[in-house]
Protein backbone atom coordinates (compact mmCIF):
# COMPACT_ATOMS: atom_id res chain seq x y z
CA UNK A 1 0.00 0.00 0.00
CA UNK A 2 1.07 3.40 -0.62
CA UNK A 3 1.70 5.92 2.24
CA UNK A 4 0.57 9.27 2.45
CA UNK A 5 3.81 11.43 3.79
CA UNK A 6 4.09 15.38 4.51
CA UNK A 7 6.93 17.24 3.27
CA UNK A 8 8.56 19.75 4.55
CA UNK A 9 6.94 22.30 2.75
CA UNK A 10 3.68 21.00 5.06
CA UNK A 11 5.12 22.22 8.25
CA UNK A 12 6.01 26.30 6.76
CA UNK A 13 2.70 26.31 5.31
CA UNK A 14 0.86 25.17 8.93
CA UNK A 15 3.42 27.63 10.71
CA UNK A 16 2.98 30.53 7.91
CA UNK A 17 -1.29 30.14 8.55
CA UNK A 18 -0.95 30.13 12.13
CA UNK A 19 1.62 33.52 12.18
CA UNK A 20 -1.09 34.95 9.70
CA UNK A 21 -3.92 34.40 11.61
CA UNK A 22 -2.30 36.08 15.03
CA UNK A 23 -1.46 39.24 12.78
CA UNK A 24 -5.30 39.54 11.99
CA UNK A 25 -5.81 39.20 15.67
CA UNK A 26 -3.25 41.77 16.79
CA UNK A 27 -4.30 44.03 13.52
CA UNK A 28 -7.78 43.82 14.72
CA UNK A 29 -7.16 44.58 18.30
CA UNK A 30 -4.62 47.52 17.53
CA UNK A 31 -7.88 49.03 15.07
CA UNK A 32 -9.31 49.54 18.37
CA UNK A 33 -8.28 53.37 19.70
CA UNK A 34 -8.62 54.30 23.65
CA UNK A 35 -10.36 57.64 24.72
CA UNK A 36 -8.12 60.37 24.44
CA UNK A 37 -10.84 62.85 26.26
CA UNK A 38 -12.69 61.79 29.27
CA UNK A 39 -12.23 58.57 30.09
CA UNK A 40 -8.47 58.54 30.38
CA UNK A 41 -5.95 56.07 28.50
CA UNK A 42 -6.56 52.47 28.58
CA UNK A 43 -10.44 52.75 28.03
CA UNK A 44 -12.11 52.14 24.69
CA UNK A 45 -15.43 54.20 23.59
CA UNK A 46 -18.44 51.84 25.65
CA UNK A 47 -21.95 52.26 26.53
CA UNK A 48 -22.81 54.48 28.65
CA UNK A 49 -26.26 54.77 29.74
CA UNK A 50 -26.28 57.66 32.54
CA UNK A 51 -25.90 60.24 29.90
CA UNK A 52 -28.22 63.31 30.30
CA UNK A 53 -27.40 64.73 26.76
CA UNK A 54 -26.28 63.99 23.18
CA UNK A 55 -28.55 60.65 23.94
CA UNK A 56 -27.50 59.77 20.52
CA UNK A 57 -23.94 58.27 21.08
CA UNK A 58 -25.29 56.29 24.65
CA UNK A 59 -24.10 52.94 22.73
CA UNK A 60 -20.75 53.81 22.08
CA UNK A 61 -18.99 56.95 23.77
CA UNK A 62 -15.71 58.60 25.83
CA UNK A 63 -18.13 60.77 27.96
CA UNK A 64 -20.13 59.98 30.75
CA UNK A 65 -23.08 61.64 32.92
CA UNK A 66 -20.60 64.70 34.01
CA UNK A 67 -19.37 65.46 30.92
CA UNK A 68 -23.08 65.82 29.12
CA UNK A 69 -24.44 67.82 32.38
CA UNK A 70 -22.02 70.26 31.28
CA UNK A 71 -23.11 70.19 27.20
CA UNK A 72 -26.90 70.57 28.46
CA UNK A 73 -25.97 73.50 30.41
CA UNK A 74 -24.10 75.22 27.42
CA UNK A 75 -27.40 73.55 24.98
CA UNK A 76 -29.84 75.15 27.31
CA UNK A 77 -30.66 78.42 25.70
CA UNK A 78 -31.21 76.71 22.24
CA UNK A 79 -34.20 75.27 23.90
CA UNK A 80 -35.91 79.14 24.42
CA UNK A 81 -39.12 78.82 21.91
CA UNK A 82 -37.65 81.40 20.03
CA UNK A 83 -34.93 79.39 18.91
CA UNK A 84 -35.97 77.53 15.11
CA UNK A 85 -36.30 74.32 15.48
CA UNK A 86 -33.50 73.11 13.26
CA UNK A 87 -31.05 75.76 14.70
CA UNK A 88 -31.74 73.89 17.93
CA UNK A 89 -31.00 70.37 15.88
CA UNK A 90 -28.07 71.03 14.30
CA UNK A 91 -26.24 73.17 17.23
CA UNK A 92 -27.25 69.79 19.67
CA UNK A 93 -25.80 67.77 17.17
CA UNK A 94 -22.28 70.47 16.74
CA UNK A 95 -22.14 70.96 20.77
CA UNK A 96 -22.63 66.94 21.02
CA UNK A 97 -19.51 66.24 18.63
CA UNK A 98 -17.03 65.80 21.82
CA UNK A 99 -19.13 62.99 22.68
CA UNK A 100 -19.12 61.30 19.32
CA UNK A 101 -16.63 58.14 20.07
CA UNK A 102 -14.21 58.93 16.98
CA UNK A 103 -13.64 62.46 18.42
CA UNK A 104 -12.82 60.90 21.73
CA UNK A 105 -10.07 58.70 20.27
CA UNK A 106 -8.98 61.13 18.18
CA UNK A 107 -9.96 59.30 14.71
CA UNK A 108 -11.85 62.48 13.88
CA UNK A 109 -9.71 65.60 14.91
CA UNK A 110 -12.78 68.25 14.06
CA UNK A 111 -16.11 69.67 12.79
CA UNK A 112 -16.90 69.36 9.07
CA UNK A 113 -17.21 72.49 7.22
CA UNK A 114 -20.59 71.54 5.97
CA UNK A 115 -21.84 71.20 9.22
CA UNK A 116 -20.89 74.35 10.52
CA UNK A 117 -22.58 75.94 7.68
CA UNK A 118 -25.66 74.10 8.11
CA UNK A 119 -25.02 75.34 11.95
CA UNK A 120 -25.13 78.91 10.95
CA UNK A 121 -27.26 78.83 7.66
CA UNK A 122 -30.29 77.53 10.19
CA UNK A 123 -29.51 79.70 12.79
CA UNK A 124 -28.50 83.21 11.57
CA UNK A 125 -31.61 84.91 11.60
CA UNK A 126 -32.42 84.05 15.24
CA UNK A 127 -31.47 86.45 18.20
CA UNK A 128 -27.99 85.51 20.06
CA UNK A 129 -26.16 87.08 22.50
CA UNK A 130 -22.27 86.78 23.80
CA UNK A 131 -21.64 84.63 26.80
CA UNK A 132 -19.23 85.36 29.81
CA UNK A 133 -17.27 82.46 28.09
CA UNK A 134 -16.84 84.82 24.35
CA UNK A 135 -19.13 82.15 22.20
CA UNK A 136 -22.46 83.39 21.13
CA UNK A 137 -25.54 81.96 22.10
CA UNK A 138 -29.66 82.18 21.75
CA UNK A 139 -30.99 85.30 23.68
CA UNK A 140 -32.97 84.18 26.77
CA UNK A 141 -34.86 86.55 28.53
CA UNK A 142 -32.01 87.91 31.02
CA UNK A 143 -29.95 88.84 27.72
CA UNK A 144 -29.06 92.70 27.73
CA UNK A 145 -27.68 92.85 24.30
CA UNK A 146 -28.77 90.76 21.32
CA UNK A 147 -28.11 90.76 17.48
CA UNK A 148 -29.26 88.60 14.06
CA UNK A 149 -26.47 85.89 14.47
CA UNK A 150 -25.91 86.74 10.75
CA UNK A 151 -24.67 90.19 11.46
CA UNK A 152 -22.11 89.64 13.85
CA UNK A 153 -20.62 86.07 12.11
CA UNK A 154 -20.40 85.74 8.30
CA UNK A 155 -20.04 82.53 7.95
CA UNK A 156 -20.31 78.62 9.33
CA UNK A 157 -16.45 78.26 10.49
CA UNK A 158 -16.21 81.64 11.99
CA UNK A 159 -18.89 80.23 14.17
CA UNK A 160 -17.49 77.02 15.15
CA UNK A 161 -13.88 78.70 15.56
CA UNK A 162 -15.81 81.29 17.81
CA UNK A 163 -16.42 77.59 19.67
CA UNK A 164 -12.94 76.59 20.06
CA UNK A 165 -13.81 73.89 17.87
CA UNK A 166 -11.38 72.80 14.02
CA UNK A 167 -12.66 73.10 11.37
CA UNK A 168 -11.62 70.82 8.63
CA UNK A 169 -12.63 69.92 4.83
CA UNK A 170 -11.73 66.02 4.81
CA UNK A 171 -14.30 63.83 5.33
CA UNK A 172 -12.36 61.11 6.68
CA UNK A 173 -10.96 63.23 9.74
CA UNK A 174 -14.46 65.32 10.67
CA UNK A 175 -17.40 65.22 12.53
CA UNK A 176 -20.87 66.12 10.31
CA UNK A 177 -23.09 65.22 12.99
CA UNK A 178 -23.10 61.13 13.06
CA UNK A 179 -21.58 58.43 14.60
CA UNK A 180 -18.27 56.98 12.70
CA UNK A 181 -18.89 53.91 10.59
CA UNK A 182 -16.92 51.77 12.12
CA UNK A 183 -18.29 52.70 15.48
CA UNK A 184 -21.87 52.18 14.01
CA UNK A 185 -21.13 48.93 12.93
CA UNK A 186 -19.55 48.08 16.41
CA UNK A 187 -23.13 49.14 17.72
CA UNK A 188 -24.97 46.74 14.96
CA UNK A 189 -23.04 44.24 16.31
CA UNK A 190 -24.06 44.77 19.95
CA UNK A 191 -28.18 45.15 19.11
CA UNK A 192 -27.79 41.97 17.02
CA UNK A 193 -26.34 39.94 19.46
CA UNK A 194 -28.63 41.48 22.19
CA UNK A 195 -31.74 40.77 20.25
CA UNK A 196 -30.70 37.19 19.78
CA UNK A 197 -29.86 36.41 23.01
CA UNK A 198 -33.55 38.10 23.86
CA UNK A 199 -35.35 36.12 21.43
CA UNK A 200 -33.57 32.48 22.77
CA UNK A 201 -34.36 33.87 26.19
CA UNK A 202 -38.00 34.39 26.16
CA UNK A 203 -39.09 31.20 24.16
CA UNK A 204 -42.10 29.50 25.62
CA UNK A 205 -40.28 26.54 26.51
CA UNK A 206 -37.51 28.22 28.17
CA UNK A 207 -39.35 29.91 30.66
CA UNK A 208 -40.70 26.16 31.91
CA UNK A 209 -39.07 24.60 34.71
CA UNK A 210 -36.42 22.88 33.22
CA UNK A 211 -36.91 19.21 33.62
CA UNK A 212 -40.48 19.76 31.79
CA UNK A 213 -39.27 20.38 28.08
CA UNK A 214 -37.27 16.83 28.38
CA UNK A 215 -40.60 14.92 30.11
CA UNK A 216 -43.03 16.64 27.26
CA UNK A 217 -40.60 15.53 24.35
CA UNK A 218 -40.38 12.27 25.77
CA UNK A 219 -44.00 12.23 26.29
CA UNK A 220 -44.55 13.22 22.45
CA UNK A 221 -42.06 10.77 21.60
CA UNK A 222 -44.12 7.79 23.27
CA UNK A 223 -47.10 9.08 21.51
CA UNK A 224 -45.31 8.72 17.97
CA UNK A 225 -43.77 5.16 18.92
CA UNK A 226 -47.21 3.81 20.32
CA UNK A 227 -49.41 5.40 17.06
CA UNK A 228 -47.15 3.68 14.35
CA UNK A 229 -47.03 0.32 16.59
CA UNK A 230 -51.01 0.45 16.70
CA UNK A 231 -50.57 0.78 12.93
CA UNK A 232 -48.59 -2.07 12.63
CA UNK A 233 -50.50 -4.27 14.95
CA UNK A 234 -54.00 -3.33 12.81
Amino acid sequence: SMALTRGPGAGHAIAYIAWVSLLGGLSAEQDRKTCKLHHGENEFPKPVTSLTFCQQFRRRTCCNKTHTDRLRRQALSYFDQEVPDECRTIASKVLCSECEPAMGTGERQGICRSLCDSWYSSCKDAMFTLSSSNKYIPCTFNSLLCWPLGDVLKSGKELCEKHSMVVLDDPQLCYGGKMHPKYQKEVKKERAKANHNARSRYRWWDRLPQPLPKLILALGLATVITGIVSLLLV
